[in-house]
């Protein structure tokens, strides 16, 4: 009997074991598996919540965008149908689409799980949560003024400002946090969007700082620089967060969905994209409706063959980078190296990378489109592979080309003279 007692204790006590095991608890750095589905959907957008990094939308309530009781229920029933659970979601109007952020269970086959979604009659589209990296060498000088802004005088850029400063062109620069109270960039930035959640940070960060005062930094106001297109309007579009003690920042799809969609119903002129990751389905989508609503795109390509990443290699986009490493006909040539540009708090800094060959392009686009508001992004790649090709992206000679009558080109200054006027504007 005391043996038949003992084996029911040791069952029991197995049974119970088994049924309250304590869940699985996250270790500190281990990767949350997410992804990201899109279902069709007429429902409007709201404005995007606040956020501290770019994974912050994990401790958002839900409820922020009141969606139409059909969606709410409709992707209520596929989270339960494959037992994921819902993180937040946003509308996307321009695509006609909701997308939700869902965790998946420690354990499951990715591949197997988005092999049967994308199967789903209900779901418009399935994909992993991607996250991208801003383009640039991790290292920024601390010393300003070892050196004058020679890509200026290299792309005859102030003599271009005779006839052309990007004045009412609209820009949006999806980038980390710009300081919009650096005294170069306050009178240029026409807005500000944070699309990090709980986002704490008060202060600019350096790579999206430095983006802007490439592009737009104002002269004639007694400060070190002038930008490319000073006259030009920006849309300081927060979707990447530098990582503390990290000079790198990165971003994920929901961030710069977000930021995306913002800058196409705002209907800019110039998306800059300084960045780079792996294939996105929906960003792409993005892009193209962008491309297709006559915004011209423009990204950092990267430094070497293998650096050849989304979206760089999307035809809707403009990609730029600073050295011909791989084929010269589908992306555009600028200078990337030893750029002066703003810092956070009212400083300057040096900074190397395709981000910034890329910001300068985004600010000769600016000239072009001030001069030319009806030409389309195709028209605009033409032109640029073209020059670049030809080791010929020179301002005036572009401004020439579309306005003979600026004689832009036979007004062209020597390295001197740019230097005299770019350091007394």
């Amino acid at each position: 009997m005391k043996i038949q007692i003992s084996m029911f204790n040791s069952i029991l006590t197995l049974l119970l074991l088994l049924v309250f095991q304590p869940p699985h608890v996250a270790v500190a750095g281990e990767p949350i598996q997410e992804i990201l589905i899109t279902v069709s959907s007429d429902s409007g957008s709201r404005p995007a919540p606040i956020f501290g990094n770019p994974n912050g939308y994990r401790h958002q309530k839900r409820g922020k965008y009141a969606l139409r009781i059909g969606d709410e229920l409709l992707v209520d029933r596929i989270a339960s149908r494959y037992d994921l659970q819902r993180v937040i979601g946003w509308p996307i109007r321009p695509l006609g689409i909701y997308c939700e952020v869902l965790t998946v269970p420690d354990g499951t086959d990715l591949q197997s799980l988005l092999s049967s979604m994308s199967d789903d009659h209900d779901i418009e589209s399935v994909q992993l949560l991607n996250e991208f990296n801003v383009q640039s060498d991790a290292h920024f000088y601390n010393d300003p003024y070892l050196s004058l802004q020679y890509s200026l005088t290299d792309l005859n850029v102030v003599a271009s400002h005779l006839y052309t400063m990007g004045t009412g062109i609209k820009i949006a620069i999806i980038d980390s946090k710009i300081d919009s109270a650096h005294t170069e960039l306050r009178n240029s930035i026409g807005s500000n969007q944070d699309f990090i959640l709980n986002s704490r940070r008060a202060s600019g960060e350096k790579h999206g700082t430095a983006v802007a005062g490439l592009i737009a930094a104002k002269g004639n106001n007694d400060l070190g620089i002038v930008g490319i297109a000073p006259g030009a309007t920006l849309l300081a579009l927060r979707a990447c967060a530098h990582r503390q003690n990290n000079d790198k920042a990165t971003c994920n799809t929901f961030t710069l969905a977000q930021a995306l969609t913002h800058a196409i119903e705002k209907q800019v002129k110039i998306i800059n994209l300084s960045l780079s990751g792996p294939e996105d389905p929906l960003l792409s989508r993005l892009i193209k409706k962008a491309n297709e609503n006559g915004i011209v795109v423009v990204v950092a390509a990267g430094d070497s063959a293998s650096n050849t990443n989304f979206p760089s290699n999307m035809s809707e986009v403009i990609a730029v980078q600073t050295s011909g490493q791989y084929d010269p006909r589908s992306v555009i040539f600028a200078p990337g190296k030893d750029l002066l540009t703003t810092s956070p708090g009212n400083g300057f800094e040096f900074v190397t990378g395709s981000s910034f060959a890329a910001a300068q392009v985004t600010g000769l686009l600016a000239l072009l489109l001030q001069a030319a508001p009806d030409m389309q992004p195709d028209e605009a790649k033409v032109m640029l592979l073209k020059a670049s090709r030809h080791g010929q992206l020179d301002a005036c000679s572009l401004l020439y080309s579309m306005q003979p009558d600026s004689r832009c080109a036979n007004n062209s200054l020597d390295r001197t003279q740019a230097i005299k006027m770019t350091s007394s504007s």
